[in-house]
């Protein structure tokens, strides 16, 4: 039987993972890793998420399985976080929510709900986050590219986005991505927001978010603000929200798939379905995360100290933008556009033939379309990415003269 299968194509992301890790040059960088690190190169374990853990474990009793549905304070908890308290209690009875192992699970759980609701395509910005599309089609959703930005660019490329959702039809889905958006950094504003609101409930196309990096932009309201004026003007959405970024919490894959809907009824079709999904892919969640969560956002003492840890690691994501871009102009580089954008991703003006030649002559690391994790940077990272880049911003003029 298994001599019958071919080897599967390797994630370019996890490949390029394993050729840093093999390299041994000292000066080595690998930024194509999608994981907020400290000065020293680490993936720092929160303070506030410590304690929460610690008062998880003194109290823990049991070791039973979760209900299908998963950690009920949870999943209220961070509903109520997410969405607002407003929105999250003046719509209390269109919520429902499902825990999920991670983010990919629940975008694929909200797939699954959409092609069982009779679904059939779903449009993805262009660029995205590589796993996207193999998730929909792995589902049976048709993923289309619409324009969303161009390298460069400090903003979203708009007209050209609202261009292509006046062309979406009823019974489309559409993934946006919250804030903070992987791989561009480059985010629509709350007027544009609020006009993507009114063309997407004109053209009843259905919203499904990717909630993954809150906290890390302007501050974890203001990342989720055009979250919530859409959520509420379009009346139906799914939301997809990763703990692994705004909680640090990447190897326990904690995360939910929430669903607003129209009508109070419909909250139990939705979630049955999901549950279904659910019960195929991995059957129960686990709960160490959740729990962590739950525990945390439950002392208001707790998330004050976990917001201020957000808030630290915001600001250094922004000074090392600003220290990249300086570093850049040094080298001859106009890398300006980088200062306005948010989060922990950016898009850098290199050809394939370059992003090569970074890897092999200078051991520096990223996908092949210039994606750059902006805290894997660390201590003297901006310096050297940036005079490697303008050796090779030389080179090529150099050799085009």
């Amino acid at each position: 039987m298994f001599e019958k299968l071919e080897a599967a194509p390797p994630d370019p992301i996890l490949a390029l993972a394993g050729l840093a890790r093999a390299d041994t040059r000292p000066q080595k960088l690998d930024l194509g890793i999608g994981i907020y690190l400290d000065e020293d190169g680490n993936a720092p374990v929160m303070a506030a998420v410590r304690r929460a853990e610690q008062r998880v474990l003194d109290g823990e009793v049991s070791k039973a399985y979760l209900p299908a549905s998963g950690n009920a304070a949870f999943l209220e908890r961070l509903g109520r976080k997410v969405f607002g308290e407003g929105l999250w209690t003046g719509r209390r009875e269109r919520f429902g929510g499902i825990q999920s192992t991670g983010c990919v699970a629940a975008l694929r759980l909200g797939a699954e709900v959409l092609r069982r609701a009779g679904c059939r395509r779903i449009w993805v910005s262009d660029p995205t986050w590589p796993i996207h599309d193999p998730i929909f089609l792995a589902a049976g959703l048709e993923p289309v590219s619409y324009p969303y930005y161009s390298v460069g660019a400090a903003g979203v490329a708009w007209d050209e986005m609202v261009g292509a959702v006046s062309r979406m039809e009823r019974g489309d889905a559409i993934l946006l991505h919250a804030g903070c958006h992987n791989p561009s950094g480059a985010d629509p504003t709350i007027d544009q927001w609020d006009e993507l609101a009114k063309l997407l409930r004109d053209r009843e196309v259905l919203p499904f978010f990717d909630v993954a990096y809150a906290g890390l932009g302007y501050g974890w309201d203001e990342d989720l603000a055009g979250v919530r004026a859409l959520v509420e003007a379009t009346g139906e959405a799914l939301i997809a929200v990763s703990c692994s970024k705004s909680f640090a919490l990447y190897r326990e894959r904690t995360g939910a798939l929430y669903f607003m809907s129209r009508q109070a009824q419909e909250v139990g079709k939705v979630l049955s379905n999901a549950m279904s999904a659910a019960r195929t892919n991995y059957s129960m969640p686990p709960d160490h995360g959740a729990a962590a969560v739950a525990e945390l956002l439950g002392d208001s003492e707790l998330e004050a100290e976990w917001l201020a840890e957000l808030g630290r690691m915001r600001t250094r994501i922004g000074t090392l933008r600003e220290t990249l871009v300086q570093e850049a102009f040094e080298a001859g580089l106009d890398w300006r556009y980088l200062r306005d954008q948010r989060g922990m991703f950016s898009l850098l003006p290199l050809d394939g033939e370059q992003v090569v030649r970074l890897r092999d002559d200078f051991g520096i690391y990223m996908p092949t379309n210039g994606r750059i994790c902006i805290p894997a940077l660390a201590r003297i990272g901006a310096g050297y990415l940036a005079k490697s880049c303008g050796i090779l911003s030389w080179m090529k003029t150099a050799g085009s003269g």
